[in-house]
């Protein structure tokens, strides 16, 4: 956290309104919670069971899919107004 404030407050020239960082921050701590359930049930189906599969698809690519499909639907909507 101490990282990304550091970039934030050094943007000079365009920086996101502070709400929209919050607000994706905020959205992106609670995406951890139904991700979980989603590994519980590739884990409990024996599905990717291989470090490999485990480690890049059910844990890698599953939790970055979510962060970025949240962070681009929080950012569509908030750039529609809705």
């Amino acid at each position: 956290m101490p990282c990304c404030l550091i970039f934030y407050l050094r943007d000079k020239y365009e920086a996101e309104p502070v709400g929209m960082v919050l607000k994706c921050f905020i959205i992106g701590a609670l995406l951890v919670f139904p991700v979980m359930v989603v590994q519980y049930a590739f884990s409990s189906e024996h599905l990717f069971q291989g470090v490999l599969a485990k480690s890049f698809l059910v844990n890698g690519l599953l939790e970055e899919f979510f962060k970025w499909f949240i962070l681009i639907y929080t950012r569509f909507l908030s750039s529609r107004g809705v």
